[in-house]
């Protein structure tokens, strides 16, 4: 969804607070892509003086993901806050003028504003997602993952099988672990 900027800025020391829902249904990250199960921001606007709009967002998306350890899938929430100076005078890509008082965090979000006047909500929430990304997700703190022998989900049950098996299922596996059997521990 877009936000007109215009009214905001018709006037120095203007403020706005919205809710916006955010319209994308999913949200792609490294090659990977999650549904956008739910997903919306509050938006505080105060525009401060010549086309300057400071902006804090609490962004709240619950993305469909699959846990790390044993591929079940979960809901996955998101309660994000980000904070920025938008400087609508500066074009997406401009290099800023004088580089000590720039800030680098807001210059992420100068590709959320389009045409000088719009701001994308979609961007500016997927932009403070991506970088709050965690590397991994589990469906419990304590999830057991699957069975390297069979692959049975652990924390459904043991699946009787040894994980310690001396015989790998892949074959590809089994030439080393030929050469692990033929070395004695020191």
């Amino acid at each position: 969804m877009q936000i007109d900027l215009s009214e905001l800025t018709a006037a120095n020391d203007t403020r706005k607070e919205c809710t916006v829902p955010i319209d994308a249904a999913v949200f792609s990250f490294q090659k990977e892509e999650y549904p956008v199960e739910e997903g919306f921001v509050v938006l505080r606007m105060h525009h401060t003086s010549d086309r300057q709009v400071e902006i804090e967002a609490d962004v709240r998306i619950v993305l469909g993901m699959v846990c790390s350890r044993c591929a079940a899938p979960l809901s996955e929430p998101f309660d994000l806050t980000v904070s920025c100076l938008l400087d609508l005078n500066k074009k997406a890509g401009e290099k800023p003028k004088d580089t000590e008082e720039e800030n680098e965090e807001d210059d992420a979000f100068v590709n959320c504003v389009m045409n000088d006047r719009f701001l994308d909500v979609d961007t500016l929430a997927f932009e403070t997602l991506s970088e709050n990304m965690p590397f991994a997700v589990y469906c419990k703190e304590d999830c057991k993952g699957l069975c390297p022998v069979c692959g049975k989900n652990l924390n459904e049950g043991d699946c009787g099988c040894s994980a310690t098996a001396d015989e790998p299922k892949d074959p590809r596996m089994a030439r080393i672990a030929d050469l692990f059997k033929n070395v004695k521990e020191v």
